[in-house]
């Protein structure tokens, strides 16, 4: 089977953003707020109170390979919003667990033939770029910005986030811890290096 997919969830924190379907609008989407840093252990396992608590997201589309079908295969998301971090935590269901494509691969190198799930963030809400991550099913990382007006990532920005990928008997899990530090918010009334 040639899954040339990916989930892939789209937030804006600054007012706008990037849909990722209409059946859920990107305004619908909310983290369960934590205050202080939340209590848990990027291990990729979704077993911690927390994540009971937080709501679960499931209505999203694909964009590869055609865009904005529904999605061949179930996938869930949790978003907890702690002082310092987004943490997220993804369920990939698929039906034939076994067929997986999950190399071990180094930094950047997780490539689209590949399972893996992705977060867009669009810190400053204007549609035209987003910072991404992508987690393989083996829990290697590529991250970057991806820019919409020439359909481009540029991998070289590295951000300081954590993952950790457990694989199921019906698919896998992620867990991705976004430092707030490393998203890159406009300068609004300070100025640069304030």
């Amino acid at each position: 089977m040639n899954k040339f997919f990916s989930s892939a969830l789209a937030l804006g924190l600054s007012g706008s953003a990037w849909a990722a379907t209409d059946a859920v609008p990107s305004s619908a989407i909310r983290a369960l707020r934590q205050p202080g840093e939340a209590a848990l252990q990027i291990d990729g396992r979704l077993d911690e109170a927390l994540w009971r608590e937080a709501p679960v997201y499931e209505q999203f589309v694909q964009f590869l390979p055609e865009d904005r079908q529904a999605a061949r295969w179930r996938t869930t998301v949790q978003v907890i919003a702690d002082e310092h971090a987004l943490i997220f935590a993804i369920r990939a269901y698929d039906p034939e667990p076994e067929r997986i494509r999950a190399p071990l691969t180094r930094r950047d190198e997780v490539r689209l033939d590949q399972d893996f799930v992705s977060v867009f963030i669009d810190p400053v809400g204007r549609r035209r770029s987003a910072q991404f991550v992508r987690v393989g099913a083996a829990g290697s990382i590529s991250d970057g910005v991806f820019v919409a007006d020439d359909d481009s990532d540029d991998l070289s920005p590295d951000f300081d986030v954590q993952a950790a990928v457990q694989r199921l008997p019906d698919g896998y899990s992620v867990e991705l811890r976004w430092p707030l530090a490393a998203l890159r918010f406009p300068h609004r009334e300070a100025s640069p290096g304030a």
